[in-house]
């Protein structure tokens, strides 16, 4: 026999009661009251009973995961099978976790009544939880105030946006950047020497076929063009202006910002020049060797470690 009942959950604290060998079906409404999407994963912990005797808890979560935005509610399917080893009249304390950023945790009580009537019965319930439970009756004085801020919050905002937004438009825009420096560098005595030692070793030449074998070129070209589109729907007066170029004016745009005040205002940094990625294209090309060396002469810039291999591999070049 299969009971269905619907709980108002507002004391965040759920009970049941059911025969021994029965089986506990949760359909759960989770609603979000976190200031930033969230990947949450329900778990049960083990029973313990009066006695202090702790029972193992076998459960199934459909869906494992939750990925769940602000202010909006969740659905997933709990199933809980009754313990073999638990007796009638003992009552089953537990605890339903949500792991997170901030801990968020449910008690479910469960009492085993005598089986005798309905053995093996399936009770399935309707249950309302908000996480993080903001109507708790004492305020946590523990945590900071910079964690309430909307710097804060702005900030978590923006990580948890990498979980959606695709990453090509960013890999693209890095890409560039690293060529840039790569240009930049070949202006140097140093580096053209070193550029001249690359190109006869037998790895840059197997990346070269490997670069065009892989339509690197033109992935970083169609990376390029989602961030055109990216910006084009922000709507930003600059045209030359990519996302990067947005994170980075956030970013540094925090500088003047005391992030534990309420008080929010701009401090507008002016940034020294715009990120112009057409005009590094058209000075590279579309040669694939071209790409490869002043994408690899810009990580010789930015990384000394980078710099120590490529300088290894012009010393192994043969007859040198």
């Amino acid at each position: 026999m299969i009971y269905f009942s619907k709980i108002e959950d507002n004391g965040q604290h759920l009970r049941f009661t059911l025969n021994k060998g029965g089986m506990l079906v949760l359909r759960i409404a989770l609603k979000s009251n976190f200031v930033a999407p969230a990947v949450l994963q329900p778990r049960l912990e083990d029973w313990v009973t009066e006695e202090g005797a702790i029972l193992t808890a076998v459960y199934k979560a459909s869906p494992a995961y939750l990925y769940v935005s602000p202010n909006s509610i969740s659905h997933f399917t709990l199933t809980v099978p009754m313990p073999a080893d638990a007796e009638p009249a003992q009552n089953l304390s537990g605890t339903l976790h949500f792991s997170s950023i901030q801990h968020c945790a449910v008690k479910v009580q469960v009492l085993i009544a005598d089986p005798q009537d309905t053995p093996g019965s399936i009770e399935e319930h309707l249950v309302n939880i908000t996480i993080p439970d903001n109507n708790s009756a004492a305020p946590d004085h523990s945590i900071n105030t910079i964690n309430r801020t909307e710097q804060t919050a702005k900030l978590l905002s923006m990580l948890a946006s990498l979980e959606v937004l695709p990453s090509k438009w960013l890999v693209a825009e890095l890409a560039l950047s690293v060529c840039e420096r790569g240009l930049q560098a070949m202006e140097e005595e140093e580096y053209r020497v070193l550029a001249e030692q690359l190109t006869k070793t037998r790895f840059f030449k197997n990346a070269v076929l490997v670069f065009s074998a892989a339509q690197f070129v033109h992935w970083v070209l169609l990376g390029l063009s989602i961030s055109a589109g990216l910006q084009a729907v922000t709507a930003r007066k600059k045209k030359s202006v990519r996302m990067i170029h947005n994170w980075e004016e956030w970013l540094m745009n925090l500088a003047d910002h005391d992030v534990e005040s309420t008080a929010q205002s701009s401090s507008g940094l002016q940034f020294p020049q715009d990120q112009h990625y057409e005009d590094v294209i058209n000075r590279i090309g579309m040669e694939p060797d071209k790409w490869l060396l002043y994408l690899l002469l810009g990580l010789m810039q930015i990384s000394p470690r980078q710099k120590a291999i490529v300088e290894q591999l012009c010393r192994q070049i043969p007859g040198k």
